[in-house]
């Protein structure tokens, strides 16, 4: 590069230094923008994702109540994914589980509305107990279809209404009281 290319280019460099300056402060400003916002962030999604109680108001209570009374080989039935979610982070790896889904939300084969008569009957033989938990927003729909059939083969041991729903313990009809 000869010396007037080399001055050409100082010169237009010289007459754009002021929109350089511009742009480089607005990527500065950006930056700390976003550095601002994430130090505010760090301290409410900490809580978020540490605390259950931030996470899911409520189900601590519905845990302290089925953690008094649950057995090894308890089923749970839940109306929701959710609730399955909320509930077991508190006993991590209780298994067996079913969720069931509202007509409403049915398209699949593959997914359960309500029980039927074998369904309930299986469970008796198979299970101790069945803890049942029916959340909102299906609560009085889904209590009414899912109680009266389990009441065929099991009856009501323990139950108790929450903010978040309603809990029910469940035994066969042929066992003893536990």
């Amino acid at each position: 590069m000869d010396d007037a290319a080399a001055v050409g280019v100082l010169e237009c460099l010289g007459q754009h230094r002021d929109e350089i300056g511009r742009i480089a402060d607005r990527h500065r400003a950006v930056a700390v923008a976003t550095l601002c916002l994430l130090l505010y962030s760090v301290p409410v999604l900490g809580q978020y994702y540490s605390n259950p109680k931030f996470l899911s108001p409520g189900w601590e209570d519905v845990a302290a109540f089925v953690g008094m009374r649950v057995r090894p080989g308890d089923a749970f039935v839940f109306t929701t994914p959710e609730a399955e979610m909320r509930l077991l982070y508190y006993f991590p790896g209780v298994s067996p589980t079913l969720v069931l889904t509202p007509l409403a939300e049915i398209f699949g084969a593959d997914r359960h509305a309500v029980f039927t008569s074998a369904e309930v009957e299986a469970l008796a033989h198979k299970y101790p107990r069945v803890w049942v938990v029916i959340t909102e927003p299906f609560y009085p729909a889904v209590k009414s279809q899912l109680v009266p059939p389990l009441r065929t083969s099991f009856r009501l041991v323990d139950g108790h209404a929450f903010q978040v729903g309603y809990v029910g313990l469940f035994a066969p009809k042929s066992a003893s009281p536990p």
